[in-house]
């Protein structure tokens, strides 16, 4: 009896064990569905040094990178940039950016 109990509860863990990194390549495959649906391309998925899942796409000049921890599925970086441009208008996105390099006046 204790051993079943312990090989059932030992399964459950090696279950949910498996289930996290699917919940994070579900959220890779819906954000890449996202950045082709709002016309990115050049969609690249790759690893960093630390493990993390890093998403690179292009739109119109626009150069966008998403980091991803791979377990949760949490972004932990959104960040877009100007291609062609002198690293003054890149960001994180929903930050305001003024024409000045964000100095104000």
């Amino acid at each position: 009896m204790k051993r079943s109990l312990y090989s059932a509860a030992l399964g459950a863990i090696a279950a949910l064990m498996l289930v996290t990194p699917a919940v994070a390549e579900t959220r890779v495959e819906a954000i890449t569905r996202q950045l082709a649906s709002q016309g990115y391309t050049d969609i690249e998925v790759s690893r960093t040094f630390l493990g993390r899942v890093q998403i690179e796409a292009n739109r119109g000049g626009l150069e966008r990178e998403i980091i991803l921890n791979p377990r949760s599925g949490e972004i932990l970086r959104d960040y877009w940039e100007v291609e062609d441009d002198d690293d003054d208008h890149g960001g994180i996105l929903g930050e305001s950016h003024d024409d000045k390099g964000g100095q104000d006046d």
